[in-house]
């Protein structure tokens, strides 16, 4: 260094004035340093802790077991918040004209707040959006299409999925899981149908690849009852998976 060279030749004071002038020239590009070291950090650390927003509608599927399992598996997560909205017997159009329920609702908003009960308006999803700004939507409807035309359910499916298109959310839907008393080829009109209907716009998650109603008990439909129950919560988790994978929650 020049100051060291100069140290010989010269007294302490002049070598203290040649240090003081050579950490001056140099402050300038050691405080831009300091300040994109300190940038990096907190931009490592916001995307670490950034809060993500989880909404979940579904029928009588989310109003039970299967709902509530898969509304827990999101609240585990520290920088998740979920808002669940179920409504028994419901299809897509509910949560648009908000047709009462009478077969039970369970409804968890974001501050952990439950209601649940028989009857109640279904929820207006466009104004739950709204109000909750969520990031992610999940939707599990399906089983109540049964019995409706390919027509009526196509452009029943597609409002939901064009919402969620329009306001930008990416989507995962649900569809109805195995039932004993629906007859396969039933349950596959579904399916067909949901897949000409929502995949513009949201990923479709085949529920009956991960469930099996069983054999005896319970009504055929709901997953009720101890070996149904458990399936339930397996089903919960595989969606909960498959939401998490197709929205990089994990990163």
């Amino acid at each position: 260094m020049v100051c060291q060279f100069l140290l010989g030749k010269s007294s302490h004071s002049f070598y203290k004035s040649c240090m003081i002038t050579h950490i001056t020239k140099r402050l300038p590009a050691l405080i831009l340093l300091l300040i994109t070291l300190l940038i990096t950090i907190s931009m490592s650390d916001a995307q670490e802790t950034q809060e993500r927003r989880v909404l979940i509608i579904g029928d009588s599927h989310s109003v039970g077991i299967f709902g509530m399992e898969l509304d827990q598996l999101f609240r585990k997560s520290s920088n998740i918040k979920v808002a669940t909205y179920a409504s028994c017997g419901s299809v897509a159009g509910w949560f648009f004209s908000g047709k009462p329920t009478k077969c039970g609702y369970f409804y968890k908003d974001s501050a952990g707040i439950t209601e649940s009960g028989t009857s109640a308006a279904t929820p207006l999803v466009e104004s739950i959006i709204k109000e909750f700004k969520p990031d992610y939507l999940v939707v599990e409807l399906g089983g109540n299409y049964w019995g409706y035309s390919s027509t009526f359910s196509r452009s029943d499916m597609a409002k939901l999925a064009d919402l969620a298109r329009d306001y930008s959310l990416p989507c995962l839907w649900a569809g109805a899981p195995d039932a004993r008393k629906k007859p396969n080829d039933e349950q596959q009109r579904t399916y067909d149908d949901l897949e000409v209907s929502i995949t513009h716009a949201c990923t479709l998650f085949d529920s009956r690849k991960v469930t099996q109603y069983p054999a005896t008990g319970g009504d055929g439909i709901h997953y009720w009852g101890n070996e149904a129950s458990i399936q339930a919560k397996k089903w919960a988790a595989a969606v909960y998976e498959a939401a998490a994978l197709s929205f990089n929650l994990n990163q």
